[in-house]
């Protein structure tokens, strides 16, 4: 069992992006941030379903800033309801990462969602409360998404509870997605000291329960949001990020497209 992984492509601040995907694999993972706009974000799933048999699509922060008016909820349903979930002359299928839902391809079951974050990976340095003001003040997401009254922190709660049940039900080898970072060691605040208050709103630390809960099953735990590329491991998960990021900022320079192969020794474990 094997995928391809992609996210943060940002196709409309990156206007040098074409869909120059050669797939390694039946099967991507389109890990969010594809565009600010989400009919953008949502055509260029249908070209992934030109390409690939399964297309598991997980929504990031960006892709329902413009063009979408409904709630976190509501971006949900529209990709559960969405067409490229039919089989039709494309020859793939879209598959939607979403907190109550799971997909066995093979051996292996794909489980996900959007895993926002709750502040708390600003501490010690930053109080929650700070880092969810500094979001607030700074950050063009918390007044272009609808949050319905709540905030980031209450669906990172609510999708913590929801993956853990979610795996409850499962046997065998699982993979995660979530657009945000699961784990703080994973972030880049080591690396940038002045940036702990923003770390706050990269980290659901609440995942870290779905971690001790479910590590055993779990082989792998894809991310992105953060830019900043990774594959490392961890008490025998594989965490990957492989976030393209911006032109500008030279982040996209050294991207392409990554194949995780579960198959290799390193999950003998799993097998």
């Amino acid at each position: 069992m094997d995928y391809d992984l992609i996210s943060d492509l940002h196709t409309d601040a990156n206007q040098d992006f074409s869909l120059d995907i050669v797939p390694s694999s039946k099967m991507v993972i389109c890990n969010g941030d594809v565009n600010d706009d989400l009919l953008e974000t949502m055509e260029f799933v249908g070209r992934l379903c030109s390409r690939y048999e399964i297309v598991l699509f997980n929504l990031g922060n960006h892709d329902i800033r413009l063009n979408w008016n409904g709630t976190i909820p509501e971006a949900y349903q529209f990709l559960h309801d969405h067409p490229l979930r039919q089989p039709g002359k494309r020859k793939g299928v879209m598959y939607p990462l979403m907190p109550d839902t799971a997909y066995k391809f093979e051996d292996t079951w794909f489980v996900g969602s959007i895993g926002w974050y709750d502040f708390k990976g600003a501490e010690p340095h930053m109080n929650a409360e700070g880092a969810y003001k500094l979001w607030q003040d700074h950050v063009n997401e918390a007044k272009s998404i609808n949050w319905d009254g709540n905030r980031p922190d209450f669906y990172a709660e609510q999708e913590v509870h929801a993956l853990c049940d979610v795996i409850d039900g499962l046997d065998g080898r699982v993979v995660v997605s979530t657009h945000t970072v699961p784990l703080l060691d994973l972030t880049w605040s080591s690396l940038d000291p002045d940036s702990h208050g923003f770390v706050g709103s990269v980290v659901n630390t609440g995942m870290k329960r779905v971690i001790d809960r479910h590590g055993k099953k779990i082989a792998a735990w894809n991310c992105g949001h953060t830019h900043y590329r990774f594959d490392k491991t961890i008490d025998g998960i594989r965490y990957v990020n492989n976030a393209r990021g911006l032109v500008k900022s030279g982040q996209a320079d050294s991207w392409k497209i990554q194949n995780i192969n579960l198959d290799e020794d390193r999950w003998a474990c799993f097998r």
